[in-house]
């Protein structure tokens, strides 16, 4: 970086602001269909851009309002758009619709007219002057702009804060075209549904609902949308239809709040409701007590086939609290009909349980039950049963014989986290019994299973105390990604048409700077793109070609968590979409001056913020590196930042600073363990000495155990996969 600081940045080592020079390419792709000013004048384009990218909105603002004021009539034309973007994302909308108002008064027939009227809609909407956005998003959807769904979308909320439900409804229903990806789609039409019950049509309302129940990839919106079924099948007074909809909340979906309520409509209404059903809701919701008393009457009252079910659960209930020996006398009694949807659960818990009783012959009979289901997860849970049962019958052998063969069973399943976790466990246990032989190929086996996740990692440090040589450098090469792609899914590709208008959208919305709901629509692509490598590859490059990292790094991450064994090492391409490096002369700058290896900075980085700068947590984490306001101002203080704001959080350079001083204070605190230091980073410095304790400070595997915070001991997992991503990727950049 040297002397190409910016100003806060430079105010912090109490240096004099210099110009920052231009990156090599940051124009715009927003605006690359304007006429191109003068090479300095792009220049100085380019270099406001990349502040506004830092969050120096004032020095962007000052440089951009120079241009307009004297620049050639193509430099302002851009820099005036340009202006009243950044306007609004420094906050200040006003500005950004005086900017805009200027705009299209000097240039009603720029390609970017469209474009300006859906910002200035966003800016005039924050104000507050919502006839003015009316109209502005009337004039972009008539101009058939890249996010008229979107637009559409706006209009029918403006609509409805201006008490206008009709056109609410008639522009809810046009954002329906297609483009803003299905989560987006099926809140619109739960609305719609809304609306038009305030309005009296039951009947659209009615229609809407089961729309949005049958299409939604939401649980959490179908369940919603269940219960607006029910609540409008209520106010029609269609009894059956009601009832069946509360049912099916009830036993399908007991774990959500609307459930609860339609069960209680139900009782209340004298419905019957099956003991089983109300039990497993009251178990979500904690009533323990309510669903232990339906499930003993159900058990003396109840017929054959619903006191077999209520024993069944009551066993259930049992086994959860630690009790295996209640739960085996419950499912003794449990004799569930033939072709219950519970048998085969009911069977493989009464051997769990048998086994977890020591009862005699109950290790041959679970034997016999995995023998007779193989390819399941309960065989692989049995295996891994068994295997405890001989860890702690002290077999260590008999042990890591089980686990081998349990990480055989779960690749087999395709559940290769938990496949690396067995054949790792096999490992470590001839590794402590002297067998060096079986311990490397178990553990070797691991690394292959296990890509990058934190248990590779660690089998990868358990090759190398035995001697041999971890693989932490294979999960990517220099493969060409459509060879890679094409062997990998057979050459699909992005070529749906609903997929293709929802990235117009999202490219549109990133132009005018509503880069969350752009986001939101992207990571939905991403979600639907599961299963398709080349979707997922598509919109990873979209994103990265227009300079958003996070949105590039979710769809490539995707693709990465998806790729079974079989298919590594990735192409090293698709690894850098994942795990990017941006700001990089910032963080190489701060991971040299506070000796932290920079990758560890950037795995923290993607955990706590995923690259985004203005990232901000319930808990008051800001920016990057997400430091919450006590330590930054203790930072502040070590570090001679004098005039220092919470607000400068948001600032990459100076959240790139804070985050890897005080990483690099953990670290010093921690004699260099990343894991403790981490641990410190996340929960708090007297708890990662705590967690330290009984052979933590020594054993990384027990460290982590010890957190007792799910929260932090999480964040260290994933923050160490992300490290070992990075070093893979990035070797040199290593410290």
């Amino acid at each position: 970086m040297g002397g190409a600081a910016l100003a806060l940045w430079l105010d912090s080592r109490n240096s004099p602001a210099v110009d920052p020079p231009a990156p090599a390419s940051v124009t715009d792709p927003a605006l690359s269909d304007l006429p191109q000013a003068a090479p300095a004048e792009q220049q100085a384009i380019e270099v406001a851009l990349a502040e506004a990218r830092l969050s120096e909105f004032d020095l962007a603002i000052q440089r951009l309002a120079a241009l307009v004021e004297h620049g050639s009539e193509p430099a302002v034309e851009e820099a005036l758009f340009l202006l009243a973007r950044t306007q609004y994302e420094a906050g200040d909308p006003a500005a950004a619709a005086a900017s805009l108002d200027s705009y299209l008064a000097g240039y009603p027939d720029s390609p970017a007219a469209a474009r300006a009227r859906l910002l200035r809609a966003e800016a005039r909407i924050a104000v507050g002057s919502l006839d003015g956005a009316i109209e502005d998003l009337v004039a972009y959807v008539s101009a058939d702009g890249p996010a008229a769904a979107y637009a559409y979308r706006r209009l029918g909320d403006v609509s409805v804060s201006v008490g206008d439900s009709v056109t609410a409804v008639s522009s809810y229903r046009s954002a329906l075209q297609g483009g803003l990806g299905r989560y987006e789609e099926s809140r619109v039409m739960l609305e719609i549904s809304r609306l038009l019950d305030h309005q009296g049509d039951l009947a659209g309302a009615l229609y809407w609902a089961e729309r949005t129940a049958v299409s939604t990839p939401s649980t959490r919106d179908r369940v919603n949308a269940l219960s607006h079924v029910k609540g409008i099948a209520m106010a029609l007074g269609d009894s059956e239809a009601w009832q069946s909809v509360a049912l099916r909340l009830a036993s399908d979906f007991p774990e959500y709040s609307p459930s609860a309520a339609a069960l209680n409509d139900l009782l209340e209404h004298g419905v019957y409701v099956e003991p089983g059903v109300a039990a497993r809701l009251y178990i979500e919701h904690g009533s323990f007590g309510a669903a232990e008393e339906q499930l003993l009457s159900a058990v003396t009252q109840g017929d054959g086939a619903v006191a077999a079910e209520a024993a069944y659960l009551l066993g259930i209930m049992r086994q959860l609290s630690g009790d295996f020996e209640a739960a085996l006398a419950w499912f003794r009694q449990s004799q569930p009909p033939v072709g219950a949807e519970y048998a085969f659960d009911h069977q493989w818990r009464s051997h769990q349980t048998a086994v977890e009783t020591g009862e005699e012959g109950a290790s041959q009979a679970l034997e016999a039950f995995i023998g007779d289901h193989p390819g399941t997860i309960e065989a692989v849970s049995g295996i891994e049963l068994l295997a405890r049962s001989a860890e702690r019958g002290g077999d260590s052998a008999e042990a890591a014989g089980y686990w081998l063969v349990a990480a055989e069973a779960a690749e087999a399943a395709e559940d290769y986290a938990r496949a690396a976790s067995a054949a790792r466990t096999a490992g470590r246990l001839w590794q402590e019994s002297g067998d060096d032989v079986l311990a490397a190929g178990a553990l070797e086996r691991a690394t292959d299973l296990g890509g990058a996740s934190f248990v590779a990692l660690r089998a990868a440090d358990d090759l190398s105390e035995i001697g041999e040589a971890g693989r932490q450098d294979a999960f990517y090469a220099e493969t060409p990604v459509d060879d890679w792609l094409a062997a990998y899914d057979g050459g699909v590709r992005f070529q749906n048409e609903g997929n293709e208008r929802a990235l117009g959208t999202v490219q549109e919305l990133w132009a005018v700077a509503e880069r969350g709901t752009g986001d939101a629509i992207m990571s939905d692509l991403a979600g639907l793109g599961r299963y398709n490598p080349g979707a997922l590859l598509a919109m990873a490059r979209q994103a990265s070609m227009r300079g958003q990292v996070a949105s590039a790094a979710e769809a490539a991450d995707v693709l990465v968590d998806r790729v079974p064994p079989g298919f590594m090492p990735l192409p090293a391409e698709v690894g850098a979409l994942a795990y990017p490096r941006p700001f990089v002369e910032f963080v190489s700058e701060e991971a040299d001056a506070n000796e932290v290896d920079s990758n560890l900075v950037y795995a923290l980085m993607k955990q706590e913020s995923y690259y985004r700068p203005r990232a901000h947590s319930i808990a008051d984490a800001r920016g990057l590196t997400q430091v919450i306001p006590s330590t930054a101002y203790e930072i502040a203080g070590d570090l001679g930042v004098s005039g220092f704001e919470l607000e400068h959080l948001y600032k990459p350079p100076l959240s790139i600073r804070f985050g890897t001083y005080y990483l690099g204070v953990q670290l010093e605190a921690f004699d260099g363990d990343p894991y403790a230091a981490l641990a410190a980073y996340n929960g708090g410095p007297g708890n990662a000495a705590r967690w330290g304790e009984g052979g933590g400070s020594t054993d990384p595997d027990v460290f982590v155990a010890n957190i007792d915070f799910g929260e932090t001991q999480n964040y260290v997992r994933r923050v160490m996969e992300n490290l070992a991503h990075y070093r893979a990727l990035y070797p040199e950049a290593g410290g």
